[in-house]
């Protein structure tokens, strides 16, 4: 995965997987470049050394093993799907709290305070500086699925592993807003009080959720590239070098085993109940400093 991933988050390639099971015996493999070359290969699972190879370049031979991968292709599915932002910023949100009847635990990853927690007057404000304020039924799903969160961590684990900002940059309003260049296309920043009253949510749920985690970290080993990930149903990955992309993984085993690795890195760095009471001292600390700031 980490040497395909590169390719998948240009958007130049499309996966595919087969949905239903196979017997284990054969495995075929073809790649065709039209009108100029194919090679092909058949082997059996315990003889994989005997396979055969072929290499064709006539343009008969060539059409006839892309009408033998295009019947291979009509049995797949996509393993997920590539967008820019443009494309993401309308179901951005929706993915990440969309009501389902049996939600999922969710590890979530942030360079600032997370975008799922963010207060609805700051959403607002976001929404009426960036110019798109008669688009009312996104700003109604964007606050809708915020107050879902809400009624998640009252069942569901979730964890959200984020940065607290150096104090001098809140004062000078350089903190970024998470997920800004995403929804709005364009990155906003935290005024001093407006990062405060984030700090105060955070604190908020911490306090009366004992299913809700942040883990204030700001190294990126345990999950580099995530945004979010539900468990069993996707997982979306951020490419922030050009060309910026995002892509959502949807296959099943795939997301298995996004989830398995990063919650197991999780809970072997941190232990969760302690990271949790040493989270609530940092922001109640936090706060407190602003506070003494006139913030």
């Amino acid at each position: 995965m980490n040497l395909w991933l590169p390719y998948i988050l240009s958007g130049n390639i499309d996966m595919y997987y087969y949905p239903r099971l196979k017997d284990g015996l054969f495995r075929r493999t073809l790649f065709i470049a039209s009108d100029c070359a194919v090679l092909s290969s058949t082997s059996i699972s315990c003889c994989k050394e005997q396979s055969l190879t072929l290499l064709g370049f006539d343009k008969k031979v060539i059409s006839g093993f892309e009408n033998e991968f295009d019947g291979y292709i009509m049995l797949c599915r996509k393993i997920g799907r590539t967008y820019d932002f443009e494309q993401y910023r309308s179901i951005f949100f929706r993915h990440a709290l969309e009501r389902t009847g049996n939600f999922p635990n969710c590890i979530s990853r942030s360079r600032s305070l997370s975008f799922t927690t963010i207060p609805n007057d700051i959403l607002n404000r976001l929404m009426d500086s960036c110019g798109i304020t008669s688009n009312r039924t996104f700003l109604e799903i964007m606050m809708r699925d915020n107050c879902h969160l809400y009624n998640v961590i009252e069942e569901q684990l979730f964890i959200d592993i984020m940065p607290l900002a150096a104090f001098n940059d809140i004062l000078k309003g350089v903190v970024p807003i998470a997920g800004s260049e995403i929804i709005f296309g364009k990155q906003y920043y935290y005024s001093a009080y407006d990062y405060k009253k984030h700090l105060v949510n955070l604190l908020e749920l911490l306090e009366r959720n004992v299913n809700y985690y942040v883990i204030l970290d700001d190294e990126y080993d345990i999950c580099q590239n995530i945004i979010h990930i539900k468990e069993g149903a996707y997982v979306i990955l951020l490419r922030k070098k050009e060309p910026i992309s995002i892509i959502e993984i949807s296959e099943n085993n795939m997301v298995a085993a996004f989830w398995e690795c990063v919650y197991r890195k999780v809970i072997k760095k941190y232990k969760l109940d302690v990271k949790r009471r040493e989270s609530i001292f940092e922001i109640t600390k936090l706060i407190q400093q602003l506070e003494h700031y006139g913030v």
